[in-house]
């Protein structure tokens, strides 16, 4: 794994080329069709709402008036904010950005490999990376995934040519990175740690105490990064900021470490032995099945990112005989530790954690690529007999996975892994064979395409499917959701006859726009199942209010002619039922209890305080409350006050639950 020689000018040119070709197929794969494509109506908002002050912005408010926030650090937001800012509100403003990311993130890929490999090696890499379908998928979306996919890869590139140079400034800047990272999606950045730890501190080329120096200062630069927003928000008055979405307490703290660090195990810690008084919100979403060391190999996942995992697995194995039997890495076997521990830790981390949606797994394609093209040219340059039979074993590995997943998904591009098998054939034959430069030239190319056609087919079909809520690619995407009592994705259902959950884990019945994370604990899931959805999905998104995007434009019209001057155009029970107005109108509506429907925001007293006031003169009901652990929910109160005191307006478009409230009715009760 040692560093490659000095590439002749016909290598250069080479890369320039397919460096070049690489940027034009990802741009088409990312950017073709996008203005035409879905979108998450939560995320748009999120960002129509950040760009409409600088303390939205910095702070990451869920709504136009900086009630609340989201909840996660906004760092994946920013961007998007400012493309809304830029070019006004639509589709691509909100979807241009992270397919944007995707094209970087490949190129980056591809320039960290090739340092190690050389220039073919890291156009097969940034190939790879270019066609992984959640990758895919995700570009094509407004999911806040892949701009925490490109700050992994440049903390890769950084970490790899730290641990090749032992630069100190180098590793300093990788550690930037992984706060850079954390700043997008949180303390999944910091799972990458442990491999850059062990990797330097026992290969690094620096002697022993440096690296222990170098290495405190880089973690240290890293936890300052990672930590300057949640330490900004601490010392902000809450008065002077949004309420921290996800948290009991108005504390960001609380929102990263146990919001959305461990409670995505599935568990809530509590003060004491007593359930009414937890420290943080559990959250796992109903997607990717049942945690195991074989999950990423089930029907929600394996077509989404386990094309690579049996020959990652392989190439892990071929490297370490070749490291520590052979010798043949051992110039730099602080790159293929890192790499390795890198796959590992990922794979473990999304094997354990108890839900979580599947375009997570995007970051484990970074190592497995870097690890699959340098084994590959590693085989290739060593001209033995044993390296041709690996080879092959290589070659067919990839073929035969590929078979393997496509069996799972009938009817969907079937034919991709029968031709992947033919150039595996035609390769490995090529290969072993023909001694002809040309022809072995031509092996490889069959080859590199066999291992790529399959993926690749997955990729681009993304193309021609709307990446919504929760964006896969393949069949799943194809079909979407089906209604209640329908079988939407029966066509294409698991020959294993699961239960009727899709392959993107969504339970039975679930409508059209549903978003899995308003599903927070069983008690949600079995009000959901009898008919009442949690209150986070309400009217305004086709369901639970029984009105579509038609009655909604009825109803903003209605608001708008006979709001009296109110702050607040309306207010909705949860940040998805406000969604769809916020990008309809950009315009002032309270989410009431934040994302969900669960954050104490705002408070019984405030809320009557809105109305009094005259800020507030409209509210949507739709759907029913829940509770969170025992503890009494905000909004239930709120909503049952309203149903009490407010009168349903009769002026409202039909089928629409429409309270309006007067401020007397807030000052008597």
């Amino acid at each position: 794994m040692s560093a490659p020689e000095l590439a002749s000018p016909r290598e250069r040119l080479s890369w320039r080329i397919g460096l070049f070709l690489l940027i034009v197929a990802s741009a088409w794969i990312n950017l073709w069709r996008l203005a035409a494509g879905a979108r998450s109506e939560y995320y748009a908002a999120i960002a129509v709402s950040m760009s409409k002050s600088f303390s939205n912005f910095l702070f990451g408010a869920l709504d136009p008036a900086g009630t609340v926030s989201l909840d996660k650090i906004p760092g994946s937001y920013w961007l998007p904010a400012i493309f809304v800012k830029i070019f006004g509100f639509s589709n691509w403003a909100v979807d241009a950005p992270n397919a944007l990311a995707g094209i970087a993130a490949a190129v980056v890929v591809a320039f960290a490999v090739r340092r190690l490999f050389g220039s073919y090696a890291g156009l097969f890499a940034g190939a790879l990376i270019a066609t992984t379908p959640i990758i895919a998928a995700a570009s094509r979306s407004n999911q806040p995934q892949m701009f925490f996919v490109l700050a992994m890869a440049i903390a890769a590139e950084r970490a790899s040519a730290a641990l090749t140079t032992g630069n100190r400034r180098t590793l300093i800047w990788a550690g930037v990175w992984i706060g850079l990272a954390f700043q997008t999606y949180m303390l999944e950045a910091w799972a990458l740690w442990p491999a850059l730890i062990i990797a330097w501190l026992i290969f690094a080329p620096v002697p022993r105490a440096e690296r222990f120096k170098s290495l405190i200062i880089a973690g240290v630069t890293s936890l300052a990064v990672s930590l300057t927003w949640i330490i900004i928000v601490s010392v902000t008055p809450a008065t002077a900021r949004p309420y921290v979405g996800g948290t009991y307490r108005n504390n960001a703290w609380e929102m990263v470490f146990g919001y959305n660090g461990l409670g995505r195990f599935g568990t809530t810690q509590s003060l004491s032995s007593a359930t009414d008084n937890p420290i943080y919100r559990s959250f796992t979403p109903p997607f990717s099945g049942t945690p195991s060391i074989t999950r990423l190999f089930n029907d929600q996942l394996s077509g989404q990112i386990a094309w690579l995992i049996p020959l990652t697995i392989l190439v892990i194995i071929i490297g370490l005989v070749a490291t520590f039997k052979f010798k043949d890495f051992s110039s730099d076997k602080a790159n293929f530790i890192f790499f390795t521990l890198w796959f590992v830790t990922f794979f473990l981390m999304f094997s354990k954690v108890a839900g979580m949606h599947q375009f997570y797994t995007t970051t484990l394609a970074i190592p497995m690529v870097v690890l699959v093209a340098g084994v590959f040219k590693y085989l290739i340059d060593k001209r033995t007999w044993l390296a041709k039979i690996l080879l092959v074993l290589f070659v067919s590995t990839s073929a035969i996975w590929a078979l393997f997943v496509s069996s799972k998904y009938r009817g969907f591009y079937t034919w991709a892994p029968k031709v992947a098998l033919g150039l595996a054939l035609l390769g490995a034959i090529g290969w072993l064979v023909i001694s002809h430069a040309r022809v072995r030239t031509l092996a490889l190319a069959s080859i590199v395409a066999s291992v790529m056609i399959t993926p690749t087919v997955w990729a681009l079909d993304v193309i021609n499917q709307p990446s919504t809520i929760n964006p896969t690619a393949g069949p799943a995407t194809a079909n979407g959701f089906g209604g209640p009592g329908g079988g939407g994705f029966n066509a294409m259902a698991p020959k294993n006859g699961a239960p009727m959950q899709n392959s993107m884990g969504v339970p039975a019945g679930a409508p059209p726009n549903f978003d899995p994370r308003s599903f927070q604990d069983p008690g949600q899931h079995d009000r959901f199942a009898n008919g009442n959805p949690p209150i986070g999905i309400q009217g305004g998104i086709g369901f639970g209010g029984g009105f579509g995007q038609d009655a909604n434009t009825s109803l903003i019209k209605y608001l708008k002619a006979n709001r009296n001057g109110s702050k607040f155009l309306l207010a909705t029970f949860g940040g998805m039922a406000a969604a769809p107005f916020i990008t309809a109108t950009e315009d002032k509506v309270l989410p009431v209890g934040g994302f969900d429907g669960q954050d104490p925001s705002p408070t019984l007293a405030k809320f009557k305080e809105l109305i009094k006031n005259g800020e507030l003169k409209y509210v949507l009901i739709g759907g029913a409350g829940g509770n969170n652990n025992g503890n009494e929910v905000n909004t239930s109160k709120i909503q049952s006050w309203v149903v009490t005191n407010c009168l349903v307006d009769a002026g409202a478009p039909s089928g629409v639950t429409l309270y309006s409230c007067s401020p007397e009715v807030a000052v008597n009760n």
